[in-house]
């Protein structure tokens, strides 16, 4: 039995793969418009213009897969898409559970030899213990809103055509690490309407990942 186990937990491990947790909400859609953009910035992320424009790169790649075109002059966009991300305050998370207690149970068969009895002894869970582990946790967001450009500047009214979001709970606190997984998660989503959370599971290697971030 150990020569097998020896053999299963290197087979275990190589084969180990980390996943990103992402919970995707969508409402409005992209329906009978022209997908021309500009992308902007919120106030809150405005400030670091090199965290921005990483993050712009990964959107407008994803974008570009679903037929929308970037454009230089705003007054030919028909879209203004507002770009907001961030990350919040460390959570500490607190969880229990029960780990069995393993030892013997009884006798499994009894041997004679001449005057004398053995006994093999049994084995199995004899009980359990309760125990606890505290981890870190941060929540990470992604928020694109979409704008009808052509109403703001034609009768100035801002009209919100669709909001497309991304949310994950992790023990990164490295934003620019996880960012690239929160747009691969909205791609199949940005621009239409969920109608409920999807929560979505993307492997550190996703081939999605990867393309959205070349």
């Amino acid at each position: 039995m150990k020569k097998i186990i020896l053999f299963i937990f290197p087979f275990i491990f190589l084969n180990c793969v980390s996943y990103y947790y992402v919970d995707v909400n969508s409402l409005g859609n992209d329906k009978g418009i022209e997908k021309t953009y500009i992308i902007l910035p919120s106030t809150n992320v405005a400030d670091n213009k090199l965290m921005f424009n990483e993050v712009k790169g990964y959107i407008v790649k994803m974008l570009s897969s679903k037929g929308y075109k970037l454009v230089d002059d705003y007054k030919i966009a028909n879209l203004v898409l507002l770009v907001n991300y961030g990350i919040g305050e460390p959570q500490r998370i607190t969880s229990t559970y029960s780990m069995p207690i393993f030892g013997q149970t009884g006798v499994s068969s009894s041997t004679t030899i001449g005057s004398s009895t053995y006994y093999r002894p049994s084995y199995g869970i004899t009980g359990s213990t309760t125990s606890t582990s505290t981890r870190i946790e941060y929540r990470r967001h992604l928020d694109i809103i979409a704008f009808d450009n052509q109403a703001f500047i034609n009768n100035n009214k801002e009209v919100q055509l669709w909001h497309t979001s991304a949310v994950s709970s992790g023990s990164s606190k490295d934003l620019r690490e996880v960012i690239p997984f929160m747009v691969a998660a909205i791609k199949g989503y940005v621009g239409t309407d969920t109608r409920k959370i999807i929560e979505t599971r993307i492997p550190e290697n996703d081939i999605t990942k990867i393309e959205v971030k070349k």
